[in-house]
């Protein structure tokens, strides 16, 4: 059996579970045991392997702040501003997140204009690369 790493947004411990009275088929879930992790991750396989494989791999492409961070002061050249990256930003009081565009300035700091989002943010991913197509 594979080991299980912890939640990528709230280091909480995960956990496996076997579905049978949903379904006619087993299914294998591997979820996060935190109650108030805010996000509440879970992946499904048919097998065991297959769902803790989906869990470990982070097949999602949020990149948790605590695995690591990008590189920092890149400018988006469109915008003339930091803003590179898609945030998950934990809405504190809410119980809820939100995903938005932050920049990660050359002081190491996720900011919107000149805000310090830092304490906010859980987890980033790059920007898609800007659509090229024919404008309406």
């Amino acid at each position: 059996m594979s080991e299980l790493k912890s939640c990528p947004f709230c280091g909480g411990k995960a956990s496996e579970n076997l579905l049978t009275e949903i379904t006619k088929y087993d299914l294998y879930t591997v979820s996060c045991e935190n109650n108030n992790c805010g996000v509440h991750p879970h992946t499904v396989g048919l097998t065991y392997e297959e769902a803790v494989t989906k869990w470990n791999n982070r097949a999602s492409g949020w990149i948790p702040v605590s695995d690591r961070l990008p590189d920092k002061g890149k400018i988006n050249t469109n915008i003339r501003d930091y803003q590179q990256y898609m945030c998950l930003v934990d809405c504190k009081g809410t119980g809820g997140m939100d995903a938005r565009p932050l920049g990660f300035d050359k002081t190491g700091k996720w900011v919107n204009g000149g805000i310090d989002m830092s304490k906010y943010v859980i987890a980033w991913q790059p920007l898609p690369k800007p659509y090229k197509g024919e404008r309406q």
